[in-house]
């Protein structure tokens, strides 16, 4: 980070900043640690074209959640550019033990967050990014039109266009419909997490869940449990708690294949053909 970044960032902070660090942030921006005369700040910093939007998309999503009050996230000082690179800054989370206690705890108000319904419709108020791809979220009425129309289809176009699917193996949305309609139950949009994987949430000194890199959405709360089975992370008393304030629903094993398959296919979409297997293995089991 150059000098005259940091002093710049010194301003927007209000403190002098001491120390610069580079700590893992994800695959998209990089990432620091910046200490001051009187705290520790955490700073994201993009020089690609789209890190202004997808900042203020990031920042969006921290509010959100924020406001339902269930779950904490980091507290956002300042967003914007400095020449051509844009920035977030944030309050920094010293991270502590994922004991069973606070991963109850994130089980619990994860489920409170999920059934707290603030839309009647199911989307968001702008597209925002789920990693670096744009994630579209125009509003429906059902459920089902919104998870083939603005996810699965989505990704399976760009898939085609990419050149690592082929439209005469995949189904038609008409078939994606049907086999939704056959097996997903009514449907009240709560606020998603959207891409909650082990690496999107945090546990500080202090035992608290704290949720981060959000990509929100109002839609199925089965979605964001579907992720956290996708790569791991998440113990059992997650679940447990999960479910004690939130039921199971029966077929969830079904509708989770299916909500995974839209993570396969971003994966396919921004890492290449090491995810064709997956993907092709679930339109396989139930298209084919």
């Amino acid at each position: 980070m150059e000098p005259s970044f940091i002093e710049y960032l010194s301003k927007e902070i209000g403190e002098t900043v001491m120390e610069v660090s580079t700590v893992s942030g994800g695959d998209i921006s990089e990432a620091y640690l910046l200490k001051s005369t009187h705290g520790s700040y955490f700073c994201k910093v993009n020089a690609e074209a789209l890190g202004l939007d997808l900042f203020k998309c990031e920042q969006e999503g921290l509010d959100a959640i924020s406001e339902l009050a269930c779950l904490k996230t980091p507290s956002v000082i300042s967003s914007g550019k400095y020449e051509s690179s844009a920035f977030l800054l944030m309050e920094y989370i010293e991270e502590g033990e994922k004991s069973t206690s606070s991963m109850a705890k994130l089980g619990r108000s994860l489920a409170e967050m999920h059934m707290k319904n603030a839309e009647p419709k199911f989307g968001w108020k702008r597209d925002n990014y789920i990693g670096s791809l744009v994630q579209k979220n125009s509003w429906k009425e059902d459920w089902i039109s919104f998870f083939v129309e603005e996810r699965l289809e989505v990704q399976l176009r760009l898939a085609i266009d990419n050149q690592y699917l082929e439209r005469k193996v995949l189904p038609s949305i008409t078939q994606l419909k049907a086999f939704c309609n056959d097996h997903f139950p009514t449907v009240k949009p709560g606020l998603l997490h959207g891409d909650l994987w082990s690496g999107n949430y945090l546990i500080s000194r202090n035992g608290d869940p704290y949720l981060i890199d959000p990509a929100v959405y109002y839609g199925h709360f089965e979605v964001d449990l579907a992720m956290t089975e996708l790569f791991g992370g998440f113990d059992g008393q997650f679940y447990s708690a999960y479910y004690e304030h939130n039921p199971r629903i029966p077929e969830y094993v079904v509708r989770r294949d299916l909500y995974q398959l839209y993570y396969y296919l971003v994966h396919l979409n921004i890492f290449g053909r090491s995810y064709f297997t997956p993907v092709m293995k679930t339109i396989r089991k139930y298209f084919q």
